[in-house]
């Protein structure tokens, strides 16, 4: 199943049957079912081959259309007999779009796609049926319904990690701490009084597209000068998406159309322009930088760098030269329905209206393969919601996004420029507003949160039954919202920041070598500090203890995986080591590190046991053990190790009187 627009459908079916096609060292014979349907009488399910020993596979890629599913069920569980032998995988890409259910789910009423989908995966007539979502915001997915006869993935959520070469929102936009991740510098902002202009589109009169907007179709004519001047051949395009408008798209092309001829006609005048804009761009991003960001690329020796300007501007002159017709043209096809592609620029709009015709509203299509004879095609595609979702687009080197949404999956899912850039890697340019780009670095720090939560799933062995996902939210409501609030019905939210929040070990391997290693570990560090003092309570209390220190005894520290808490700590190595200017009440040394550290060991005054360790007799804690809700006897739970006064053992008592230590001590907080 494959979203809910026909030219993503195909655009699958195509790369699904290429890829099925291209493993030559399989003995399947994979065969395509397209639309199918009780009424094909050349197509039933009687005439297909389920032996257990065929060699025969059956796809087929399906609209989330209600009427197409209900096609494909009927014609799937026509015959009975041929039912128990299928085996079934149902792959729901985009998962989180049309397939949730929007209706009261409190109620016995559901959305019809989302009954469809339930009758076949819920039909015990196959011989076999698996379900698998698929979507990069899963978001509705978790946070609607769960439980028996719903879609929530209760047996396991699988994070897909993205290959070095995949260039996604972390390394667009960075993260919170800029050293972990410092972002590609290819955003550029579109001035508010832009902004406001093109909201109205339909209701202003425009001599010329505002300054921006020329600064973004002036980028994508130099880089699609620039590729094609080393031999790039495959479509290289730009993306206008401003509005849902279908209105508004007809007289952004009329603007965009407007500026393309008034350049073309005094491109000579305007060149020395162009080459001091070239040369702008390229300070932003040079080669060393990209290599930097994308430390881990795995094809460092094949990105291009930026041409000569010689260059681009010889292939500036061939483009401009064209007659008006062909420089700003559409996709044309003959009478046997073959599409024809020129050297100049194609002119698309895609959106639900529009249609392959001979005007400036044709589709975007690409050619199906790479024409050795011409130049890299080019395409300006102007359009909305059939731009937002799955559907690729080629060679993007250019993006004016105007969009106001503040929905996190929405958002993310309208990122075309994420993905792989291959030939073209420094080309790629971003152009959004103040408000967007606000968005956005919160998306990539909530993806991450995000993967970090989910990532449990496959270290600790736990199903999203037994462990519930969480999804950060923004502090900002009304700046990201992480759905539409039909789409998280079952959500409940939680207030979580680090103000009182206790981590603890609590679970410890049952094992007594791994143990008494830990104890030794611990020994081994308290015993190489400096000399201890004493709280009021007879803690022991070591100040001023290097980061070095504590790293080395965390690195050492051996945890167990199933301790979601304690499982961290190579993050909290990684935090230790961050730099946390804005916490400029922190005691920290002259580079804005967090370089001392205070060390307290509880000490037990009225304990019968205790342990000897650097020089001091120390009262051990006692704790019972837990009963595990999860069954194993490889690791002990206690529960609870400390309370929550015990953070504040190294505080004064004149300290202890502040608001904020009153808070953190108080039972609950």
């Amino acid at each position: 199943m494959s979203g809910v627009i026909d030219a993503l459908r195909k655009q699958t079916g195509q790369r699904m049957r290429q890829d099925l096609a291209s493993n030559g060292e399989s003995n399947l014979h994979w065969k395509v079912v397209d639309n199918p349907s009780l009424k094909n009488k050349d197509l039933l399910v009687e005439t297909l081959d389920f032996r257990e020993k065929s060699h025969d596979r059956f796809i087929t890629v399906c609209l989330k259309n209600y009427k197409r599913l209900e096609n494909l069920y009927n014609w799937l569980s026509a015959n009975k007999s041929q039912q128990k032998k299928m085996k079934v995988l149902l792959i729901d890409d985009e998962a989180d779009q049309a397939s949730i259910n929007t209706k009261d789910i409190d109620s016995d009423e559901r959305t019809q796609i989302n009954q469809r989908i339930l009758d076949i995966v819920n039909d015990r007539d196959f011989g076999a049926m698996n379900y698998i979502a698929y979507t990069a915001t899963p978001f509705a997915n978790v946070l609607n319904e769960a439980g028996e006869g719903t879609l929530y993935p209760k047996d396991f959520i699988e994070l897909l990690t993205p290959s070095e070469n995949y260039i996604g929102a972390m390394q667009i936009f960075g993260t919170s701490v800029p050293e972990n991740s410092p972002g590609l510098p290819i955003i550029n902002e579109i001035p508010e009084r832009d902004a406001r202009s093109l909201k109205n589109i339909s209701k202003q009169h425009f001599d010329l597209a505002p300054g921006s907007l020329q600064d973004a179709i002036n980028w994508f004519l130099l880089a699609v000068a620039a590729m094609r001047s080393y031999g790039y051949q495959k479509p290289i395009s730009m993306m206008i998406h401003t509005s849902f408008k279908v209105a508004d798209h007809a007289q952004m092309a009329k603007i965009v159309e407007g500026y393309l001829l008034d350049l073309k006609e005094n491109y000579e005048s305007r060149l020395a322009d162009l080459a001091e804009f070239y040369a702008k761009i390229q300070e932003e991003l040079p080669l060393r930088r990209f290599l930097a960001v994308m430390d881990n690329y795995t094809r460092k020796d094949e990105v291009k760098d930026y041409p000569a300007w010689n260059d681009v501007e010889r292939e500036l002159r061939e483009m401009f030269a064209l007659p008006n017709d062909d420089f700003l043209t559409s996709i044309k096809s003959d009478e046997k329905g073959i599409f024809h592609y020129g050297n100049g620029i194609h002119m698309c709009i895609d959106n639900s209206k529009s249609k392959n015709s001979d005007d400036h509203a044709t589709r975007l299509i690409y050619p199906d393969k790479v024409d050795q004879t011409k130049k890299a095609p080019a395409f300006i595609v102007i359009g909305g919601n059939t731009l937002s979702r799955g559907l690729t687009i080629e060679g993007l080197v250019s993006t004016y996004f105007l969009r106001s949404t503040n929905q996190a999956d929405t958002l993310m899912q309208m990122a075309r420029w994420f993905g792989y850039r291959q030939g073209y890697e420094l080309f790629p340019r971003v152009w959004l507003d103040e408000n967007a780009q606000k968005r956005y670095l919160f998306l990539s720090q909530m993806n991450e949160s995000m993967r970090e939560t989910m990532s449990a799933y496959a270290t600790n062995g736990l199903t999203p039954m037994q462990y519930l996902p969480t999804i950060q939210e923004c502090p900002e409501y009304q700046l990201v919202r992480i759905t539409s609030s039909n789409k998280m019905q079952g959500a409940v939210a939680k207030n979580f920041n680090f103000t009182g929040v206790s981590p603890q070990t609590t679970v410890f391997d049952n094992n007594k070598e791994v143990l008494e290693e830990n104890l030794q570990t611990t020994a081994d560090f308290l015993s190489g500090l400096p000399k201890y003092q004493l709280t009021r309570k007879n803690y022991l209390l070591w100040k001023d203890v290097s980061t070095e220190k504590v790293v080395e005894y965390l690195e050492a520290y051996k945890t167990v995986e199933r301790d979601r808490q304690i499982t961290s700590v190579p993050n909290v190595i990684k935090w230790l080591n961050q730099r946390l200017e804005n916490f400029d009440y922190v005691q920290s040394d002259h580079s804005g590190n967090w370089d001392k550290w205070n060390v307290v060991l509880i000490n037990n005054n009225s304990a019968k046991k205790h342990w000897y360790v650097a020089g001091a007799k120390v009262g051990k804690v006692s704790r019972s053990r837990k009963k595990l809700s999860v069954d194993t006897d490889g690791v002990i739970d206690i529960g609870v190790l400390r309370s929550p006064e015990d953070q504040l053992s190294d505080i004064t008592d004149k300290e202890r009187k502040h608001p904020i230590a009153r808070y953190l001590s108080t039972p609950g907080q």
